[in-house]
């Protein structure tokens, strides 16, 4: 007689769960850029208006950058959810690591570029704060270990 398997949590995607934290995450973050870029540091960007594209082609790539911003979230959401990681502490974990990870990017990005330090370092908050709501979301969404293929 065969000895019966235990049956081992799904670490696979709940699509609906999934793409509810996605959302989430992603409103969240848009709204944090928007204030962050559009309020905190509007000064900061204007002033350094000579950095960035004309406005007609920055309204006009800005669905990019939006595309960009989702599929990393995706990326990262697969990630988290992949690895078997569940609830709030581990989520805020995750968006810890990849915060560390966001806020090196900008300092790289920062012997590359001429960019004021008021800009990227708003930069390295924007990054840090898109990845703690990307954990923190993921973590709540899946804080009671469910989440099979569905």
């Amino acid at each position: 007689m065969k000895p019966r398997e235990e049956k081992k949590p799904s670490i696979g995607v709940h699509r609906k769960r999934f793409a509810l934290a996605l959302v989430v995450a992603f409103v969240l973050a848009t709204l944090f850029d928007i204030v962050l870029n559009g309020v905190v540091l509007r000064s900061a960007f204007e002033a350094g208006a000579r950095y960035w594209r004309p406005p007609d082609e920055l309204n006009r790539l800005a669905p990019l950058g939006w595309l960009s911003m989702l599929l990393m979230f995706l990326f990262f959401g697969l990630l988290f959810v992949r690895a078997g990681l569940r609830g709030v502490r581990q989520g805020l974990e995750f968006g810890s690591w990849l915060a560390l990870a966001s806020v090196a990017g900008v300092a790289g990005m920062a012997t590359l570029v001429p960019w004021p330090r008021e800009i990227l370092a708003g930069m390295a908050v924007q990054q840090a704060g898109n990845a703690l709501l990307l954990g923190v979301s993921l973590g709540w969404l899946y804080r009671d270990g469910t989440g099979g293929l569905r």
